[in-house]
């Protein structure tokens, strides 16, 4: 059994902390679980006290599709930030459903969708913050 492991069922805060399967772009921070519940708390801690700077997008594969929890700050959506759009235009480009409200949103994507997902998801943040990715 591995570190972040208990009783077949991933820890998600070990896995984040591991740095096991946490990536981050330019624009966004996010993180893939393997069927781990409580997603969007785990986006919105993540949020709120770690990475303050950027949104945080949660993956959880769950049998045959990923579930997908996206979270920002006031700050973030102050400065145009709309993860509702973020996750329906990035959800729809691979095939998925998308929606939410502008500082905590979700999505449904087929498995194996989470790259081209993660690359729409960032042009799209990109867009809303003026920002380029690097």
């Amino acid at each position: 059994m591995k570190p972040w492991q208990s009783q077949g069922k991933t820890s998600a805060l070990l896995l984040i902390v591991s740095g096991k399967r946490n990536s981050r772009l330019s624009l966004h921070r996010y993180v893939v679980l393997d069927d781990v519940g409580g997603m969007g708390i785990i986006a919105g801690i993540m949020t709120r006290y770690r990475y303050t700077d950027k949104p945080f997008i949660a993956f959880n594969e769950v049998e045959d599709m990923v579930k997908v929890s996206g979270r920002g700050t006031r700050a973030l959506v102050d400065a145009g930030l709309d993860l509702a759009f973020v996750m329906k235009q990035a959800a729809g480009s691979v095939g998925g459903r998308g929606g939410g409200h502008d500082v905590a949103s979700g999505a449904s994507i087929p498995k194996g969708s989470v790259e081209g997902f993660v690359q729409v998801a960032d042009s799209v943040i990109g867009e809303q913050l003026g920002r380029d990715a690097q």
